[in-house]
C-alpha cells in the first residue's frame, strides 16, 4: 500500500493506492471518461522487467537435424580438404623440378605470404571442388515445401469447421510453417482440458422412471442415451401413466 497527499485547487487529500486501485501491466480501463493514475513498479530494474525474457525461436526438429548433418559433413569436407591439399602440396614439391611442362616453378619463392598462398591454394581449390556436397538449395526447397503443406491444409474440406454459428465454414489457417512437419511426428497426444479435442456437450445418458432404468449409462455412443430408448418412446407414445405422472 502505497500513501501520499493530492493537491487541487489549493487543497491536500490524503490518498492510499492499495491493490483496489492498481491496474497490472496490459490491463486496459473501458466505460471511462478519465482517470487519474500514478505509475508505479515499473522499468527494467523491476522483478517483472528482470526476469523479461527475448521471445525463443520455435524450429522444427527437421531443421535442427538438417543443421547437425550440415555440420558433419563440412567438418568431413574441411578435413578431407585438409588431407588431399596436404597430398597435393606434396606432390607439388616433389615435381617441381622433375615435369618441367606443368611450369610448377613458375612462381618463385618470395616471402612468407607468397609462400602461404602457395601452400593454401590446392586445400581451397579441393574445398570448392566438394561444395556440392551440402547443396544451397537445400533451403529454399525446404521452404518451398512448407509453403505447399500449408497451402493444402488450407485446402482441405476435411479441416473446415462445421455448424451454423459464427465462423461455420471457415478453413485451417497454418501460421506458422512448422506446424505440419511437428503434426507429422506427434505419436501421443496428452490434454487435460474439456473441449479442446471435445465438444462441450452434456447428455442424459440413463434415467430412472417409477424403478425402470431408461437408457444406457455405460455405453459411449449416442445410442445409449435417454432420448434414443424405443422402450421410453413407446411409453410417451402410449401416454403410460407410470412414465408421465
Amino acid at each position: 500500500t502505497l500513501s501520499g497527499m493530492l493537491q487541487t485547487n489549493g487543497e491536500q487529500l490524503p490518498v492510499r493506492i492499495g491493490e483496489q486501485q492498481a491496474l497490472l501491466q496490459g490491463g486496459q480501463v473501458m466505460n471511462t471518461e478519465w482517470v487519474c493514475g500514478l505509475c508505479v513498479y515499473s522499468g527494467n530494474e523491476t522483478r517483472l522487467g528482470r526476469s523479461r525474457r527475448p521471445p525463443s525461436t520455435k524450429r522444427s526438429e527437421v531443421d535442427e537435424t538438417i543443421d547437425v548433418i550440415s555440420a558433419i559433413v563440412f567438418i568431413g569436407q574441411a578435413m578431407l580438404a585438409l588431407m588431399l591439399g596436404f597430398m597435393g602440396n606434396a606432390w607439388v614439391s616433389q615435381h617441381r623440378h622433375l615435369d618441367w611442362y606443368l611450369r610448377l616453378d613458375a612462381h618463385k619463392k618470395g616471402s612468407w605470404q607468397a609462400e602461404l598462398y602457395q601452400e593454401a591454394v590446392i586445400p581451397l581449390r579441393f574445398l570448392l571442388l566438394m561444395s556440392t556436397m551440402i547443396p544451397l538449395s537445400i533451403q529454399v526447397t525446404m521452404d518451398t515445401c512448407k509453403w505447399l503443406y500449408s497451402m493444402w491444409v488450407g485446402w482441405d474440406v476435411g479441416m473446415t469447421r462445421k455448424g451454423d454459428g459464427e465462423g461455420s465454414g471457415e478453413t485451417a489457417h497454418m501460421r506458422n510453417s512448422d506446424v505440419a512437419e511437428n503434426l507429422g511426428q506427434v505419436g501421443i497426444l496428452l490434454t487435460d482440458k474439456t473441449g479442446t479435442l471435445t465438444e462441450n456437450v452434456m447428455a442424459l445418458k440413463a434415467c430412472s422412471i417409477a424403478g425402470r432404468i431408461y437408457g444406457d449409462p455405460s455405453s459411449e455412443t449416442d445410442g445409449g442415451k435417454v432420448d434414443q430408448d424405443e422402450s421410453l418412446r413407446q411409453a410417451v407414445w402410449n401416454r403410460d401413466a407410470g412414465v408421465l405422472a
